[in-house]
């Protein structure tokens, strides 16, 4: 295997001799790109051309230092110089695979024979402390033994710089942290990246405290605290705030900072995400092969391109000519738990433009709430989309227009998720509530107290649980495994459930914190007049075995369909009982259609269960069709009775309910 590294550098001499030595005994062919430096780096890189250096490239110097210039050239460099692999870093860096390869090359060469085509690496930042403020000398490797876990504050990991050749390589979009490509796969297990940024205060206040930075790249928030270094102020954190490197035991990714403290005095630990999990890529995968092979109907989500100017909400509003009191209920449930608009971006996204909503919204909130119209109508889930591609945080919560948020949602919700970044999302129990404002109903709570639910992708399944007005997810997540379904007008939302308890794990809080407002106009009432919510119940239940457990498809399935005929009896009662015939002959059709189909399939009871489990969910089957088969025949009577009479009687239908 013929691994390229691309190095670009100015004024590096004193890591450039040991960095050549390194990446050539790793096994990596070395590619400089030197930006026209004047302190003997070029020269160094020079010594070492046919001896591990394959070329040296020439950035010119404008004056300030142009990352994004220099992430184009290493990008040209990766297109048009062959290799097998390439790797793009600093040269105060230093790569290696994790135990037992001894070298990088051998560590890439098991990761492409497992099929994966890109690398992260977990960064250990190797810096002076208080008590040795200097290790400026060419030993500085086997000096500078104190270090700590850097984990930045944002879900998406930001070290992934290796990659198998591919002619579409995009380094620039991330800054540089983060390369990507289509069919992009990350092998699970990080690589390690050594990191020694500074050497003592005079080194740090040369490299940073006098760099220049291009004007047009702070403009777009690039390169964070370096832009504001404190200069010889700077003060290093003490030996016992820090770990110790020894050669005997791996390096430690426990307790992770998330700032740098040699720019940010105030900088700590925080929690870090757990190692990343071969079974949570697994999940991943096969949730995007499912989003692939659907791709006209699940829209990929793009990525925010600039990190720094990302709040942590996005509360977005998906709107359809709403009513005006309900619509400014709904955003004063929001406004009142306001983060402000460095933490929640507010938006409002307006499917039919109209002067009002646009008034409205100015009036609640002057200018707080971003107002999108759309150029066209893009239906219910293709506007929930739209909220999600003009979302920049990094949780998403979607409020639709009428429903309303309870104080403390998202304080209890986005707790847990900002502690502890290996959830993908969160959700609590919700109320439903009517036209008036009553609430009508309460879902049954799924544990006692706030924690993981275990087993939630089976019982998401079976059971629609998670009900948008209470549902936060990453944004990552939305990247990770696309957007909302476009051809599920219905169960469009389910099916996104779905998939998030899936690739999991996903916070439950108990405490009714959201309200869901059930009304006649709703699109849901509207697909339920027709039977067609069911129709969708059906066909959503069959696409999504495609990323649910094997083992677990024949109870998933029969799960699914009784609960979902079990809620479509309940609409047909509240059809009847209103008079809308109509609707009830639909929908009454729909549920014989679902119970027909169930009863020429495979059996539900499996070998496993035990007698009286095999006696008591017969029994359950029995008394639902005689459930559903009584109230059909209701209606093939109001039927009968409408076209021998104008005036409808629905006391007539009350008296041979089953």
């Amino acid at each position: 295997m013929r691994l390229l590294a691309i190095l670009a550098v100015r004024n590096e001499i004193r890591y450039m001799e040991s960095c050549l030595a390194h990446l050539v005994g790793q096994g990596a062919f070395v590619h400089v790109i030197d930006n026209e430096s004047t302190d003997g780096t070029l020269e160094a890189a020079e010594r070492w051309l046919g001896h591990g250096v394959s070329a040296i490239d020439h950035q010119p110097w404008t004056g300030a230092f142009e990352l994004r210039e220099q992430l184009r050239l290493k990008e040209v460099v990766a297109r048009t110089v062959p290799a097998d692999w390439y790797l793009h870093l600093d040269a105060d860096e230093r790569r290696e695979a994790p135990r037992p390869f001894a070298t990088l090359v051998d560590g890439l060469i098991e990761v492409d024979r497992l099929g994966f085509n890109s690398v992260d690496f977990d960064e250990f930042v190797f810096i002076p402390t208080a008590d040795d403020p200097s290790f400026d000398s060419a030993d500085f490797e086997s000096r500078m033994r104190w270090y700590y876990h850097y984990e930045p504050a944002s879900p998406d990991r930001l070290r992934i710089n290796a990659w198998k050749r591919t002619d579409d390589v995009d380094l620039v979009g991330l800054g540089g942290h983060h390369v990507r490509f289509p069919g992009q796969r990350v092998f699970p297990r990080p690589f390690i990246m050594r990191h020694y940024p500074v050497l003592g205060v005079e080194h740090a206040t040369e490299k940073y405290g006098q760099r220049i930075f291009s004007p047009s790249e702070l403009a777009d928030s690039w390169h964070g605290d370096r832009a504001a270094f404190p200069g010889r102020s700077l003060v290093f954190p003490s030996r016992s705030r820090l770990k110790v490197a020894s050669q005997d035991t791996p390096l430690d990714s426990s307790n992770a900072w998330d700032r740098h403290p040699f720019l940010d005095t105030k900088a700590g630990p925080v929690i870090r995400r757990v190692a990343n999990d071969p079974r949570r890529s697994q999940r991943s995968e096969t949730l995007r092969m499912y989003a692939d092979r659907h791709r006209a109907y699940i829209p990929a989500i793009a990525a925010v391109a600039v990190d720094e100017l990302r709040p942590l909400w996005s509360v977005m509003m998906p709107v359809r000519n709403p009513q005006p009191d309900q619509l400014t209920e709904a955003l004063r449930s929001i406004l009142a738990q306001d983060c402000g608009a460095a933490t929640m971006q507010i938006g409002v996204v307006d499917d039919a433009p109209s002067g009002e909503v646009a008034r409205l919204v100015r009036e609640v909130s002057d200018d707080r709430i971003e107002y999108h119209p759309n150029d066209s109508p893009r239906g219910l889930a293709g506007n929930w989309n739209r909220c999600l591609e003009l979302s920049r945080g990094h949780l998403i919560h979607l409020l639709h227009q009428d429903d309303r948020v309870v104080a403390g949602f998202y304080d209890r919700l986005g707790r847990p998720l900002a502690d502890q970044p290996e959830l993908v999302g969160a959700f609590c129990r919700v109320s439903g509530f009517n036209e008036r404002g009553t609430v009508t109903w309460t879902q049954t709570a799924e544990r006692p107290d706030a924690g993981v639910i275990d087993g939630l992708d089976v019982s998401e399944a079976e059971t629609h649980r998670m009900i948008v007005a209470g549902v936060v997810a990453r944004r990552s997540v939305y990247e990770e495994i696309g957007g909302y379904r476009t051809d599920l007008p219905y169960c469009t939302d389910w099916d996104f459930c779905k998939r998030l308890a899936v690739l999991g794990p996903v916070w439950y809080d108990p405490l009714v914190l959201a309200h869901w407002r059930q009304h006649s106009a709703q699109e849901s009432e509207r697909l339920a007049a027709t039977g067609a919510d069911l129709a969708d119940r059906r066909r959503s239940i069959e696409l999504t075995m495609a990323f649910l457990p094997v083992e677990a498809h024949e109870r998933i399935r029969e799960g699914a369909l009784r609960s979902s005929i079990t809620w479509a009896v309940e609409k047909l009662r509240d059809q009847i009982e209103m008079g809308a015939h109509d609707s009830a002959l639909a929908q009454a059709r729909t549920i014989v259609s679902s119970l027909e189909e169930r009863a020429t399939g495979d059996s539900p009871l499996r070998a496993s269960d035990s007698a009286a489990e095999l006696v008591a969910a017969q029994r359950r089957i029995e008394t639902l069709e005689a459930q559903v088969l009584g109230w059909a025949a209701a209606v093939r009577l109001a039927q009968s009775r409408i076209h021998r009479s104008d005036t409808y009687q629905p006391s007539t239908l009350t008296e041979i309910r089953p």
